[in-house]
């Protein structure tokens, strides 16, 4: 990462620690395997060249969770994660809130379902999508801290 990220991800973690507040992430999450760059294009769902078609494809990039939490750590931040994105969701009640949707919209059920499935299944975002939470420790969390 440039110096610019470093200093900025710095301001961003000593301001958490003076006035409080929660930094989220949730993203593709680059590994220890990812031994090359972490830029690629994405067009129509497939992953292609990053020059492939400039303009129309769109860009993605792998955050490196372990750099952010390593700083984070430096910092003297709370560090919960990196976890997955489907249990992430589950912590946040996804089920309840789906059968919620589902008991006052039945002809949507179908819908709300596969939308569901989408975001917590390990076929689709589920397990491929990491959440990273930064606080301030003096923030107590009765949902993620396992």
């Amino acid at each position: 990462y440039s110096k610019y990220v470093h200093q900025l991800l710095l301001n961003i973690y000593n301001n958490i620690n003076k006035f409080g507040g929660v930094l989220i992430m949730i993203d593709y999450a680059k590994n220890k395997n990812d031994n090359k760059s972490s830029l690629s294009g994405i067009f129509k769902h497939k992953y292609v060249d990053p020059f492939f078609l400039p303009g129309e494809a769109d860009l993605s990039v792998k955050p490196d969770f372990d750099f952010y939490k390593s700083l984070a750590v430096s910092s003297k931040c709370k560090v919960l994660g990196p976890f997955t994105q489907s249990f992430f969701l589950k912590k946040l009640g996804i089920d309840h809130r789906i059968a919620k949707l589902v008991n006052s919209n039945p002809q949507l059920k179908y819908t709300f379902l596969s939308q569901k499935e989408r975001l917590i299944d390990k076929k689709f975002m589920g397990e491929i999508f990491k959440v990273l939470i930064i606080t301030n420790k003096k923030n107590k969390d009765l949902i993620f801290e396992i």
